[in-house]
Parts: C-alpha cells; structure tokens; sequence
C-alpha cells in the first residue's frame, strides 16, 4: 500500500543533506576516494550549517589559485577572517595530536618546512569547489591525491611510482605547467576538519 501523500521528489532537508556531505568527506577520510557528489549539494551545507558565504563570487576568484597564500583573500571572504584564524590553529593542533597519537612526523615541505600546507589546501579546495571556483575534476584529482600520498607515508612506504604514468599522483601546477606531488594530509584529516567547521 503506498502513501499518496508522500513526496516523491521531495527535496532533501538541510540536514538529510549535511549526513550526505558528511558521508563523502568521511569517505575521503577513510578511503581517499572522492565520489561524484553536487557542488550545490556542498554549497548549502557549508552555506547553511557551516556558516559560509558563497554568493559574492566576484570576491571568491582567489579560491581557484594554487597555492595557499593566493587562496587567502578568498577564504577570508568566505569564512570571515577569524574564522580561517581559527582553523589554522585547529590545524596546528591536529598535527600535534596526530602526531602524538601515531609516534609519527608529518612530513615537512622541503622550502618552508611547514607540515600544514595540504591540510590548508584541503581546507582551501573544498570551499573552492563549493563556491564553483574549482571544477570537481581538479578537486577529485588534487584531494585523491594529497590523500593517497598521506596515507603512503602513515604506513610508511615509498612515494609511489607507476611506469605507465610518469605524473602518478602529481598534480599540475598551472602556474608553473608543471606536474608535482602535492603537499598530502593523513588520513582522518578530512573529517576532524568537516566536524571542527560544523561547531
């Protein structure tokens, strides 16, 4: 017996969506897979239980950059400075109780010697993609692989090499047309950032 009533193409609540949202960033976390997922889908949760604000897209371009630095005017824009503050120092004291937890560094970037530069990407590229700066192809391509080489080095292998492709898990730098391992975020990164964000 069916219920005529029932809202067939109901569309989903704003919390029906964040468990979506929270089930593919945990899949990111756990598997470093990224799914197919909308982008309008993760705008609205990161617009409506997260507090970002992605309408103003004339001031979000920043968000399509590369690195870091380049990002943070859009960030600012999005978040609100403090708030951007506030995951940086979240980020700090996740490597810190990382790497308590497991006995293991983090690797440090070879210039700059920061350990925090992929979890800021991360950071960076998923409201990126959110606010449409970042198709999803280069988001999927760029998280996979920070979060593939992340996991490589929590269980302590060697960066991987495949003979058939001499750019495996390197991304290209636009700026630079060059491909690179990125800087990576170990594993459960993703999701400890998502629940930080929904606080």
């Amino acid at each position: 017996m069916y219920n005529t009533d029932m809202e067939i193409d109901r569309e989903p609540s704003i919390e029906e969506k964040t468990v979506v949202v929270g089930e593919w960033i945990k899949r990111i976390s756990e598997q470093q897979i990224v799914q197919n997922i909308d982008p309008e889908t993760v705008k609205d949760v990161l617009q409506t239980s997260v507090g970002a604000k992605l309408e103003a897209r004339e001031f979000l371009a920043p968000l399509g950059e590369h690195t870091n630095k380049a990002k943070r005017p859009g960030l600012n824009e999005a978040w609100g400075k403090e708030k951007v503050d506030n995951v940086w120092v979240f980020i700090d004291g996740f490597i810190s109780g990382y790497e308590k937890g497991s006995q293991k560094d983090l690797p440090k970037l070879e210039r700059s010697g920061h350990k925090f530069s992929g979890m800021r990407s991360f950071f960076g590229e998923l409201t990126g993609f959110a606010a449409g700066e970042i198709p999803f192809e280069r988001f999927k391509e760029n998280t996979e692989s920070r979060a593939k080489l992340g996991k490589f080095r929590q269980i302590g292998k060697k960066l991987p090499k495949d003979s058939k492709d001499p750019n495996y898990l390197k991304i290209l730098i636009s700026n630079e047309g060059t491909y690179k391992f990125p800087a990576s975020f170990p594993p459960g990164f993703p999701e400890a950032l998502f629940e930080e964000l929904k606080k």
